[in-house]
């Protein structure tokens, strides 16, 4: 429930809209590092009239990655509403925070911005090395780092 369904329509005419805060947090895919921001970010922060979105700037999956959905669960995070998303759905829209989690990735020009947060947060789903491709136990690690480095990130966040 926002803050502005407590007001009275009579309120509303006297303080006009509230107006409402946009984050969009982006990686390449949208299928793990943004998603799992975007569900820690919407459940420890908490925040008031502010829309938290996702997107990839090259989605190739319709779907998140099974061991991000399985972390998320562990992790007793609401995945129930994700869904993976193009960068493109949002270039109409002003936002005000856009949180980049690799630092080598193109932000389209028509993606507009008050300000851009960018970290270099590691895809637990891309290990280099050749002899970890294969263990599932080792990239399922992999996901479990990648959340606990989100969540510490997200805790020295200010963005309130």
């Amino acid at each position: 429930m926002n803050k502005e369904e407590y007001l009275s329509d009579e309120d509303r005419l006297f303080y006009g809209p509230i107006a409402t805060r946009k984050i969009l947090i982006v990686c390449k895919g949208n299928t793990c590092r943004s998603v799992i921001f975007h569900s820690i970010l919407k459940k420890e922060k908490r925040l008031l009239n502010t829309e938290v979105f996702s997107a990839g700037v090259d989605v190739k999956e319709i779907n998140m990655i099974d061991n991000t959905k399985k972390i998320l669960n562990q992790h007793n995070t609401d995945i129930a509403k994700n869904k993976t998303n193009k960068i493109s759905e949002y270039k109409d829209m002003y936002i005000d925070d856009l949180i980049v989690l690799d630092s080598s990735l193109k932000i389209p020009d028509y993606i507009k911005t008050k300000r851009t947060i960018v970290f270099d947060i590691p895809d637990p789903d891309h290990d280099k090395d050749p002899k970890n491709i294969a263990k599932k136990e080792v990239k399922f690690l992999n996901y479990e780092d990648t959340y606990q480095s989100i969540r510490k990130i997200i805790n020295d966040l200010d963005i309130t």
